[in-house]
């Protein structure tokens, strides 16, 4: 396999679906494997590969557990959730587990190929990262959001966050200084107005608010709860009106 090729590890899809990807992954340069979970040789691989993709629908009750369980030894790899059909609290929970995209059965497999290309277009590498300047992105004081990649870099240090987190921050701080509603961020972020998705906004927040903890415990106030309303990004070196 070519140095920096992209591999893409499939736990639990169906044989089908594996047949796709790895058909398409071939013409795209992309090196596809396929697992179980309950492979314990993969358990402590995850972070090898570019991309995960696990098919939720495919495992027991309590499979979003076991999804969490996977993207926490994944460290920094993106994973996408594949849902069941028809039920929408499933994607919810997909994104409650960290996944940084959800799609729900049934699905086009060009609309997949289309999802794991576009992540595998953004990824940087950490190295990267921290090397390249992120002009114009100074979100405050020494904390910067990289324009194009999901890095948020404090001082010498870059976290990795998951493509919903990079979007809800970039949301909230080209709003900084003003109180956003749950329903916007759920708008502009999502691209959905169901209120019962409320719940996958605070949860990335808390999310983002875990990673700048544990860099500065400081740097949490950043992004200010409204009571009732929705969060408020807090830059005191940008002008308000």
């Amino acid at each position: 396999m070519p140095e920096g090729a992209r591999r893409i590890l499939m736990l639990d899809c169906t044989a089908s679906l594996g047949t796709t990807i790895g058909f398409f992954g071939k013409e795209a340069g992309w090196s596809v494997e396929e697992a179980s979970l309950l492979d314990k040789q993969y358990r402590h691989k995850y972070c090898n590969y570019s991309l995960l993709l696990i098919d939720a629908s495919q495992l027991s009750a309590g499979g979003f557990l076991q999804c969490a369980a996977v993207i926490r030894k994944a460290r920094n790899t993106p994973v996408i959730i594949i849902t069941s059909e028809g039920n929408a609290d499933d994607r919810l929970k997909a994104f409650q587990a960290g996944a940084d995209d959800s799609i729900s059965k049934p699905f086009s497999s060009r609309e997949l190929l289309y999802r794991i290309r576009g992540i595998l277009n953004r990824i940087s590498r950490p190295n990267a990262a921290e090397n390249t300047p992120f002009p114009n992105k100074l979100l405050h004081k020494t904390v910067e959001l990289a324009p194009h990649s999901p890095f948020i870099r404090v001082d010498r240090y870059s976290i990795r966050l998951s493509f919903c987190e990079y979007k809800l921050m970039r949301y909230l701080s080209e709003h900084c200084n003003q109180t956003v509603t749950r329903k916007e961020l759920l708008e502009g972020v999502w691209k959905s107005n169901q209120v019962g998705y409320n719940r996958t906004v605070d949860v990335n927040i808390r999310r983002i608010r875990g990673k700048l903890r544990q860099i500065n415990p400081e740097l949490v106030g950043l992004i200010h709860t409204v009571r009732g309303l929705g969060y408020c990004f807090i830059n005191p070196a940008a002008e308000t009106v």
